[in-house]
């Protein structure tokens, strides 16, 4: 099974397991909700600094959306493309990631239906030395145990309307798990 490592813990969130849960609690903590949450939240947009600048901020949006949903099966995670500079948006398509707060499994089913869709292409390697999807991951972790997820390199490319096309698509033909 492949396994991807971190590659930013100890530089943009802390690497071990206390220190990263006691941040998760700080984040969370640092900001509170003022607006209304809408009955289902079906995405949300996070930063992907280090936690020291933007944690609080991701910490929120995975807070608000486990106000709305308490389980939640499967994460879709795009994440900016910094130094992978193919064409096509990229899928981690199997196996799993690996965190201070442990293993998550990658949602294979989904991302073989993604990848039959032609809008994004498998290519493990390319999420190597990418940061913007890792950094979101311990808060999955923490607030939604057990959920799956599947991460997806978008770079700034007119595929990535496609890809959105096809993922909204293929998430709202599933009735049998819930996927954000």
């Amino acid at each position: 099974m492949q396994t991807r490592k971190p590659i930013v813990a100890g530089q943009f969130y802390p690497s071990q397991h206390d220190s990263c849960v006691d941040e998760i609690n700080e984040c969370l903590e640092a900001r509170t909700l003022i607006e209304s949450l809408p009955e289902t939240i079906v995405a949300g947009i996070v930063p992907h600094a280090g936690w020291a600048f933007s944690g609080s901020l991701a910490a929120l949006v995975f807070s608000a959306i486990k106000q709305q949903h308490e389980k939640v099966n499967t994460f879709v995670i795009f994440g900016a493309a910094h130094g992978y500079h193919g064409q096509s948006p990229t899928v981690y398509d199997r196996g799993s990631w690996i965190t201070p707060l442990g293993e998550v499994i990658i949602d294979e089913e989904l991302a073989e239906a993604i990848s039959s869709t032609g809008s994004a292409v498998s290519n493990q390697g390319a999420h190597a030395s990418e940061h913007s999807i890792e950094v979101q991951v311990p808060f999955i972790q923490y607030l939604f145990a057990g959920a799956k997820i599947l991460p997806i390199l978008v770079p700034p490319k007119e595929k990535a309307i496609a890809l959105g096309t096809d993922v909204g698509e293929i998430i709202s033909k599933d009735e049998q798990k819930k996927i954000v």
